[in-house]
């Protein structure tokens, strides 16, 4: 595959992905959303986050602690791994 193909579907790809991410800004539910985080304590959602930041770089590090074993390891790029996967497994399809 030469450079001008892989440009060129680099750039289709980019504007599907463009395309999917304005048709699920489109269809969320945001009214939903606001009215629900109106009435929410701001003190008890902020611990809620930290609480799961927590257990990802708990997680995080338990990954660092295994592969280090295997071969050098950093425990960012672990922590890091873990935060995308988490990223990627909270909107993709399951």
């Amino acid at each position: 595959m030469n450079a001008a193909v892989k440009r060129s579907l680099s750039r289709l790809l980019s504007v599907a992905a463009i395309a999917a991410l304005g048709w699920a800004a489109w269809r969320f539910p945001w009214g939903q959303t606001a009215a629900s985080l109106a009435d929410v304590r701001l003190v008890w959602l902020l611990l809620a986050a930290l609480a799961n930041l927590a257990s990802l770089e708990a997680k995080g590090a338990s990954w660092h602690l295994l592969l280090r074993r295997r071969g050098p390891s950093r425990l960012g790029v672990a922590s890091a791994a873990t935060m995308v996967g988490a990223a990627i497994g909270a909107v993709g399809l399951s």
